[in-house]
């Protein structure tokens, strides 16, 4: 049953028809385990989403900070609430839960990418050469994920380094699963293009 649950809720949210996940989740809550960490966890999900109709970044919190305290040795429910804290704009406590994760998984790629997303937010102390180090962990722990070389080639550019900046948005480029495609191949193009423009200028 609750891996049922879990599949529903996602399939759910995939789908983007979040008030069916989240009553999925209130019945399970309340008619078969109130502290049920799925069904917490896309609680404080879809309340932390940026739709009018289901935002409440109050709730959100209160569920996620519940739920992490059922078991603080979990380092799921760690990176969960690195999430959750991030989507509700309280990036010190993301970025608190992101370094947790990390003191039990050094080399955690989703913490990593958590504390890379959160490296500019206000509240964060986290530094480009922390993040640029992180990220060459994360590339040479995980070398076929996308988000790493991404991440890496924004931070690149701003640094003005943008030959290799360039070729980590081709390494991103290439390595897009098929769900990203349409969501990320317009952007890294362009910014592939921009590049190969200013360093023209500049030759």
């Amino acid at each position: 049953m609750e891996t049922e649950k879990k599949k529903m809720m996602e399939e759910f949210c995939k789908k983007e028809q979040y008030s069916k996940a989240l009553q999925v989740a209130e019945d399970y809550l309340e008619k078969q385990d109130c502290y049920d960490w799925d069904a917490l966890y896309m609680k404080a999900f879809i309340y932390s989403i940026p739709i009018p109709e289901y935002t409440d970044y109050y709730a959100s919190i209160g569920i996620i900070t519940v739920a992490l305290n059922q078991d603080r040795y979990d380092i799921n429910r760690w990176l969960a609430a690195g999430e959750i804290f991030e989507n509700c704009g309280v990036y010190g406590e993301s970025e608190r839960c992101y370094r947790k994760a990390r003191e039990m998984d050094p080399i955690n790629y989703t913490a990593i990418i958590g504390l890379a997303v959160n490296r500019r937010a206000p509240g964060t102390q986290i530094t480009n050469t922390e993040v640029k180090n992180l990220l060459e962990t994360a590339i040479s722990s995980k070398p076929d994920e996308w988000n790493a070389y991404h991440h890496l080639a924004v931070l690149l550019r701003e640094l003005g380094d943008k030959k290799q900046a360039m070729e980590m948005y081709e390494s991103a480029l290439v390595r897009l699963p098929d769900t990203e495609n349409e969501r990320m191949c317009p952007e890294l193009e362009k910014q592939i293009k921009s590049l190969k423009e200013e360093m023209t200028d500049i030759d």
